[in-house]
Order: structure tokens, then C-alpha cells, then sequence
């Protein structure tokens, strides 16, 4: 019984720890799909910044030409020197703030590429951790259910075949009784029988007794003789001759 216990303890722990794997891989895919969102948002939030930076430009380049076309061709030598010279310089802020962000651009997706690849690697190691620990749960599971299952198995064979023998027992105790009844009431019957012989035997003596001593009285006197006629008669089962023959007989010793 403590061992089915342990087995089932057993069980579900595997079972709790099978249950927290999943949690966590599923943990980990919320994660990573967090992940993804922030890097889109960041993307969205640089593909912004470029609407904005071309934008920006448009606006210089409408500010140039409008300041291009306001500008008299008349003008004295130095103001159309002055001119070019800067918008040639605001040419060249643009195009070094246009390089900058393209670079600064192209070093952050560099850095979104590399931390989505290091983070995609550690996920996929940790799910690949986590299914291992999975598999060897599921497996260890397995073997327990199976363990449990053959103990299970040898408990019910054990508790039948305990079932089956004292079944049998209870039938060889109740085969006996039978027997034992059977003999019993066997000599109960002989001994009644015996009594009875015995009491019959008993009663024969006393009534041969009886018989004896009334004959006896009965012949002590002459006048009683006669009355015995009957009671002979009676016992010795006499036909009318044999009546008759007791009569003379009884008569003739009277007279004597």
C-alpha cells in the first residue's frame, strides 16, 4: 500500500513538473512574440523619423527655390555669390544629416538583425532545452505508468488468487461440515436405535416380570386358577381349542 502511494506521488510530480515545462515554453513564445512587436515598433518608429527627414528636405528645397526665384538676376556680384554659397552649405548639412541617419539607420537595423538572431538562437535553445525536459519527463512518465501498471497487475493477480484459495478453503471446511453432519446424524440414528432396542429390551424384561408374578400369584390359590384362563389365552394367542384344553386343564387341577 506505501508503495502504490509512493508510485502515485511519484506520478504526480512528473506530472507537475510536465505541466511547468509547458508553461514556461509557452512563456517563452509570448515572449519572444513581445519581442517582435517592440522591434516593429521600433522599425515603425524609424520609417517616421525618414517620413519626417523627407519631409524636411522637401520643405529646404521648396525654401531654396522660392528664395532662388525672389532673388533679382540684377543684384549686385556679391549677393549672387552669397547665394549659392549657402545654399551650398545647407546642401551640405542636409546631405551630412542624410548620411548620419542613413548610417545610424543602417548601424540600428544592423544591431534589430543581430539581437533578433541572438534572441531567435537563445529561444530556440531554451525551447530545445525545454523539450528535452520534456521528452525525459514524458519518458520517466512512461516508465512509471508502466512500473504502476505491472505492480497493479501483480496486486489483483495476488488478491485473486488470495480470493481463489480461501474460496476453496471455504469450500473444502464446507465439505467437511457436510461430512461431519452426515456422520453425525448417521450415529444419532444408530443411537436411537439402540436406545430403543435398549428400552424395548427394558420393557420386554419388565412385562415378562409382571407376567411371571401374576402367574405365579394366581396359581398359589385354587380359586384364582380359573381367572388365569383369559390372561393366557390372551398372551399366548390361543384358538378356542386351545381355550377349551387351558379350561379342563385348570379345572381338573382344582378338583385334584
Amino acid at each position: 500500500m506505501a508503495r502504490k502511494q509512493t508510485n502515485n506521488q511519484q506520478k504526480r510530480n512528473l506530472q507537475e513538473q510536465i505541466k511547468k515545462l509547458k508553461n514556461e515554453i509557452e512563456e517563452l513564445k509570448l515572449e519572444r512574440e513581445e519581442n517582435k512587436k517592440s522591434v516593429l515598433h521600433f522599425m515603425q518608429e524609424a520609417e517616421m523619423s525618414q517620413n519626417e527627414l523627407k519631409r524636411a528636405q522637401e520643405v529646404i528645397s521648396q525654401l531654396t527655390s522660392q528664395k532662388s526665384e525672389n532673388t533679382c538676376l540684377d543684384a549686385s556680384q556679391e549677393c549672387c555669390h552669397a547665394a549659392p554659397t549657402g545654399l551650398e552649405n545647407e546642401r551640405s548639412r542636409t546631405d551630412g544629416f542624410e548620411g548620419l541617419y542613413k548610417s545610424t539607420e543602417h548601424e540600428t537595423l544592423a544591431l534589430q538583425n543581430e539581437f533578433l538572431k541572438e534572441k531567435d538562437r537563445s529561444t530556440q535553445q531554451v525551447i530545445h532545452d525545454l523539450s528535452q525536459r520534456l521528452d525525459q519527463a514524458s519518458l520517466s512518465l512512461r516508465q512509471w505508468q508502466e512500473k504502476y501498471d505491472d505492480l497493479y497487475t501483480l496486486h489483483v493477480t495476488k488478491k485473486k488468487w488470495v480470493d481463489k484459495m480461501g474460496l476453496e478453503i471455504q469450500i473444502k471446511e464446507i465439505e467437511q461440515a457436510k461430512t461431519r453432519e452426515i456422520q453425525l446424524r448417521s450415529l444419532n440414528k444408530v443411537l436411537r436405535n439402540e436406545i430403543r432396542k435398549m428400552k424395548q429390551a427394558q420393557d420386554e424384561s419388565l412385562n415378562i416380570e409382571y407376567l411371571r408374578n401374576v402367574i405365579i400369584k394366581f396359581l398359589e390359590k385354587k380359586t384364582t386358577r380359573p381367572q388365569l384362563v383369559p390372561i393366557l389365552s390372551a398372551l399366548l394367542q390361543c384358538t378356542h381349542e386351545d381355550k377349551t384344553k387351558l379350561h379342563q386343564i385348570v379345572q381338573n387341577s382344582i378338583a385334584v
